[in-house]
């Protein structure tokens, strides 16, 4: 099919070219005035027309249709017809040469025969008419002779060819047979080699492939051992720098305990001194009671001359009402003098007797009150003694109050730092369980990381095997290889 499209391509290449220079040359007589418009306008229908047609059976049939070439034979015949019979020029004949010489594309010799026959015809026909016409000169009778002539070697040429063609051809079809039986054969001798071939590749493939998979398992296990190793290297960083801060810790421990240790000592030395100032306190609280008693006897004692002196008073107040009423009746007497002198001397006596009762009183009071003096005085001195025992008391006191209040800031002190020994503790605790668990996970790491290393020591000894294999196909396979080589040389020579 390609080559009937492209002997219809040439073909109507020349047939377009022919009929393009047949226009131009009548149109040219047509001008010079050798040929008539109409006769112009008719050659124009019978050589365009039939040109137009074929390519429309192109278009429609496709290039490669066969009826083209008898589309070509038909039209350009009527072409040539009408100019070799309406020409008188010897050189007319000429006009089918260049379309003949193409129409040997199609290596069809009927059809070229039937071409050249019809180009004989109209020759003949065309010489007949020249010689009825009177165009019989010997000049012209030579020219009819090589027109004729020329036409019937030309196509006897053209079949001639056709048949050296076919002949060509049917020596080279049969060349390429048994070219092809050769190749077949040898085809069937690279198809078993190449057999073999694809088998040892499909081999060194498979071989391949396992150790591109094995190598995949190796890059795995590295990657594997990579990410194991930044874990590692994470898990120790992270143990050193819990290390750094138990340390940290640990020393902020020890300084707190020798805090702890100079509070201890501070609070027992003011334990010591609170005690023997609470001694001193107890002791002189038993002072303080001791005086306390012979305050409490000095005031019986007081109460009691206190209750002899009122009752002298009480004597002196009935004295002196007594005095009051003697006086009251020394009075009364005193109106009476004349008739009272034995009353005054009565009144007299009494005032004696009451002026010794107020003797006796007074003597009494004075002693209650020597008494009451002594009594205060025993008072006095055992208040200021009390005094002073309680001042120095106060003072013990307040010293043992301030020791206690120390003792207190000390304690709290103490339980501070235990809160902060007991948070530094746990924090130790949780780094200590932190280091724990970093070194069970390095363990597991570890243990990870020595089974990957085996495996992929196992994997790179069944790659060393597999490469061995490979190696052992690849040399088979070679083999096979020049061994084809040497089959095809030879079959060349």
């Amino acid at each position: 099919m390609k080559f009937d499209i492209s002997a219809n391509k040439k073909a109507n290449f020349i047939w377009v070219v022919l009929s393009l220079i047949l226009a131009a040359a009548y149109f040219v007589e047509v001008i010079k005035g050798s040929r008539t418009i109409e006769y112009y306008i008719l050659f124009l229908i019978l050589d365009i027309g039939p040109l137009i047609c074929g390519n429309i059976l192109l278009k429609i049939k496709g290039y490669e249709t066969p009826m083209f070439k008898e589309a070509v034979f038909i039209g350009f015949g009527i072409t040539y017809s009408f100019a070799l019979l309406t020409t008188i020029s010897a050189l007319t004949f000429v006009y089918i040469l260049p379309l003949g010489s193409m129409l040997i594309l199609y290596k069809d010799k009927n059809y070229i025969t039937r071409v050249g026959i019809a180009a004989l015809i109209i020759s003949a026909i065309s010489i007949i008419k020249n010689i009825m016409a009177g165009y019989t000169s010997s000049v012209e009778i030579v020219g009819y002779e090589i027109q004729f002539i020329c036409v019937f070697l030309c196509f006897l040429g053209y079949y001639m060819s056709i048949a050296h063609l076919t002949v060509v051809d049917n020596t080279m079809m049969g060349n390429m047979k048994e070219n092809l039986n050769t190749i077949v054969e040898t085809v069937e001798k690279v198809k078993k080699a190449s057999d073999k071939v694809v088998e040892g590749m499909t081999v060194v493939r498979g071989l391949t492939d396992d150790n591109i998979e094995g190598a995949n398992h190796v890059v795995d296990t590295m990657t594997g051992l990579a990410s194991n190793n930044q874990i590692l290297f994470n898990k120790t960083k992270s143990t050193e720098d819990m290390s750094e801060s138990i340390n940290g810790q640990l020393q902020n421990m020890a300084n707190l305990v020798n805090a702890m240790v100079k509070l201890i000592e501070q609070t027992s030395s003011k334990a010591i001194i609170s005690k023997e100032e609470l001694e001193h306190v107890v002791h002189i609280t038993e002072e303080m009671s001791s005086l306390s008693l012979e305050v409490e006897k000095a005031i019986n004692e007081f109460n009691q001359v206190f209750e002899q002196v009122k009752n002298e008073v009480g004597n002196i107040e009935g004295i002196t009402s007594q005095t009051n009423l003697l006086a009251l009746n020394a009075s009364i007497e005193a109106a009476r003098a004349g008739e009272a002198g034995k009353g005054f001397a009565v009144v007299a006596e009494e005032i004696r007797k009451l002026s010794d009762n107020t003797k006796e009183s007074s003597s009494s009071i004075y002693c209650s009150l020597q008494s009451l003096e002594q009594t205060s005085d025993r008072v006095i001195e055992a208040i200021g003694k009390l005094t002073d025992s309680i001042e120095a008391s106060l003072n013990k006191v307040n010293d043992a109050n301030t020791s206690v209040i120390e003792i207190a800031e000390d304690s709290k002190q103490l339980g501070s730092n235990i809160e902060m020994m007991n948070h530094v503790m746990s924090e130790v605790a949780l780094s200590n369980t932190s280091m724990v668990e970093n070194m069970h996970d390095v363990a597991y790491v570890m243990g990870d990381v020595t089974s990957r290393v085996q495996d992929a020591q196992n994997v790179a000894k069944e790659m060393l095997d597999k490469y061995e294999q490979t190696a052992v196909r690849l040399e088979d396979t070679e083999k096979v290889a020049n061994d084809l080589v040497n089959n095809l040389d030879s079959q060349d020579c």
